[in-house]
């Protein structure tokens, strides 16, 4: 400090930094990297190398890390909002596909707490936007999700209309917030979705595919793509592709909402039973006026804002019968 200089990092010192690490840090074998828990997120070893190589000077931290017997070693991991953050013990059977042992828990709780509150407005919108059955049934899967964290509802829902901006966008800001940014991702493409190395699903509680639409693609190229989405909804485990990895196996616990204006934004058969479709019929002018003119906007940028009210709403005042979800 007094001379500008700084220290070259003896064996002692190397010794303390190696303390801290091993506490920071979690290596999961099948993904081949370090899990680092202050910033929730894989880090690989070569950047693992180069992050801390003002430390190390010459040397990799990665094999000194590993060599370490207090670093937690860990063969898999998951994304399960029913189980804590971090190291879980999974009994046999706990979770499908999974043998009995200890996992990675990378879900993070999104810390919305419920409290009564005034929400009528945002209810009335949507009811109005949806009509009162729709909005029911988007509800109930909203609290089966903060009622039951971790399982999967067995389809998925479908939000379409001719008229951009009836508050799609708006709704899944709304469910980001009330569960966390780290587990929603809104604005998914299709393509990204089912692309050969998308690891989109891996660390998701709720995906939101944005403006899904097939209206240059053929009848046969449609239903294909769209039956490779709708795998997604049913399949127990996911094969997850990081790029230049090797292959992972993890469990599919994400729930998943598509938003379209679309033509035609995905197929469906008619004894599909993997897609609840709301059709949303309100003009452009009715809209707005509702939104703008009403006031309607404002009580929904509030619930963004503080969803702490909707989330009192959905865990105290919605119900459901839960086989409806299977």
């Amino acid at each position: 400090k007094f001379c500008g200089a700084k220290a070259l990092i003896d064996a002692q010192g190397l010794s303390e930094v190696n303390k801290v690490l091993t506490s920071e840090y979690i290596y999961v074998r099948a993904r081949g990297d370090f899990f680092e828990l202050r910033s929730l997120e894989f880090v690989d070893k070569e950047r693992m190398n180069d992050w801390w190589k003002h430390i190390t000077k010459k040397d990799s931290i990665s094999p000194i890390l590993l060599k370490d017997e207090k670093l937690k070693k860990l063969q898999s991991y998951l994304t399960h909002a029913g189980l804590p953050s971090g190291v879980v013990e999974l009994k046999r059977g706990q979770v499908k596909g999974l043998e009995p042992g200890e996992y990675l828990n990378i879900y993070q709780e999104s810390g919305v707490t419920g409290k009564p509150g005034d929400i009528s407005k945002f209810n009335e919108y949507y009811t109005w936007a949806l009509g009162k059955e729709n909005w029911l049934i988007v509800k109930q899967c909203l609290a089966f999700m903060l009622k039951e964290p971790g399982e999967k509802i067995q389809w998925f829902i479908i939000w379409h209309s001719k008229t951009q901006g009836v508050g799609k966008g708006l709704f899944a800001l709304v469910m980001q917030s009330l569960f966390g940014s780290r587990n929603v991702r809104i604005n998914v493409k299709f393509k990204q979705l089912i692309s050969t190395h998308s690891t989109l699903v891996d660390g998701a509680q709720i995906i939101c595919l944005n403006e899904v639409s097939f209206n240059d693609a053929k009848t046969g190229e449609r239903k294909e793509f769209s039956e490779e989405f709708k795998n997604l909804i049913t399949e127990p485990n996911l094969i997850v592709n990081p790029k230049h990895k090797k292959e992972v196996e993890v469990p599919n616990l994400c729930n998943f909402f598509v938003f379209s204006n679309s033509k035609k934004p995905i197929y469906l058969a008619d004894e599909d039973r993997r897609a609840f479709v709301v059709n949303i019929k309100k003009a452009k002018e009715e809209v707005k006026n509702k939104l703008e003119k009403e006031g309607y906007k404002k009580e929904l940028l509030k619930v963004i804002a503080d969803p702490s009210a909707f989330k009192w709403h959905l865990l105290n005042e919605i119900t459901y019968d839960r086989e409806m979800f299977f």
